[in-house]
């Protein structure tokens, strides 16, 4: 089967699943699956702890409220990243995202970052980057390093769209990169670390997506197609973004699986309730008074969750006018 036919029978599917989950029926099973799943979650550690080792960016992309961010900007110290790590180590954390709203390649301390996290026995750590800085010594660096995935957005097949949509990255430059590096690490004779590269589904870009599949799917090691977020209401979508997949008719509202899913800690240790939470509007508490472990188990987080089980997600004010298609759709909890 050809990428096309899997494009195909990927939007019968879409369409499918949209019947689907839009009748009345669907809610009942679906809530019942909900609480079941939320219950094991909360007690259990978080499945991913994104890291922040910087909040500085060197790109200005149209769909990322970071131009605007108003919340100081630094590098996080080493002995708060390694406490944070030792805490994700005795609760058995099995993925580590060494990101949060910034480019980790910033990080004059990734590298490091990387190494600690795999010698302390963390499974799988992963990075997300533009790739904008991804050069030939920072790319024998990463392979070294023990990073298991490193996962790129290459929103376009045309210098003119991608430099529209991510302004302050040369679209040249950007394709070499990891070009070159994708190169690199199969002439080292490594698998890892794996390559992911995704498109952004934009109102820019939408006529780009099949000539994108042509271009990166016999390269990269995984590509995929994403809806941007709204960053908790602070970027305005273009119709094109609505997705109208997340929106059932039926009378229960799919709670945000972030909530039991994943930890979400900026570069001064503060934990935000969601990664979405570029200000750090509702923090959880700071790893440098708190652990991992109470913060996961804490009364605020319990709070928000209750709200979003009851179906009262506009309680959580940070939540009230988001749009996260990756993780409110009405199916997502029954892939967690």
């Amino acid at each position: 089967m050809n990428y096309k036919d899997n494009i195909k029978k990927s939007r019968f599917w879409n369409q499918s699943i949209k019947l689907i989950v839009n009748t009345s029926s669907y809610g009942i099973p679906y809530k019942m699956r909900v609480h079941h799943r939320a219950h094991q979650l909360a007690i259990n550690p978080p499945l991913l702890v994104d890291i922040e080792g910087t909040n500085v960016c060197n790109a200005k992309c149209i769909m990322c409220p970071h131009p605007k961010m108003k919340r100081e900007k630094g590098i996080m110290e080493w002995e708060l990243f390694k406490k944070i790590v030792d805490d994700c180590v005795y609760l058995e954390v099995p993925e580590v995202s060494l990101n949060g709203f910034g480019e980790p390649l910033l990080d004059s301390l990734l590298i490091d970052r990387i190494k600690y996290l795999k010698k302390s026995g963390i499974p799988i750590v992963r990075i997300y980057t533009n790739a904008g800085l991804l050069k030939e010594r920072i790319a024998e660096e990463l392979i070294h390093s023990g990073l298991d995935s490193i996962n790129t957005c290459i929103d376009g097949v045309t210098k003119d769209v991608f430099e529209r949509i991510r302004p302050g990255l040369d679209f040249d430059i950007v394709e070499k990169n990891v070009q070159e590096f994708i190169r690199l690490r199969n002439k080292m004779g490594k698998k890892k670390p794996e390559v992911f590269i995704g498109f952004l589904r934009l109102a820019e870009n939408k006529a780009e997506w099949n000539a994108f599949v042509n271009r990166w799917s016999p390269v990269a090691d995984g590509i995929y197609r994403a809806i941007p977020s709204n960053w908790a209401n602070s970027v305005k979508l273009t119709p094109i973004l609505i997705d109208d997949f997340r929106y059932q008719k039926g009378y229960y509202k799919s709670p945000c699986i972030f909530l039991w899913k994943m930890i979400s800690i900026q570069y001064n240790g503060d934990v935000a309730l969601c990664c979405r939470d570029y200000e750090g509007k509702f923090i959880l508490g700071n790893l440098q008074e708190s652990n991992l472990k109470d913060i996961w188990h804490s009364k605020k987080l319990k709070t928000a969750r209750q709200f979003h089980l009851d179906g009262n997600i506009e309680r959580v004010s940070l939540c009230a006018n988001c749009s996260s298609p990756d993780s409110m759709s009405p199916t997502i909890w029954w892939r967690v």
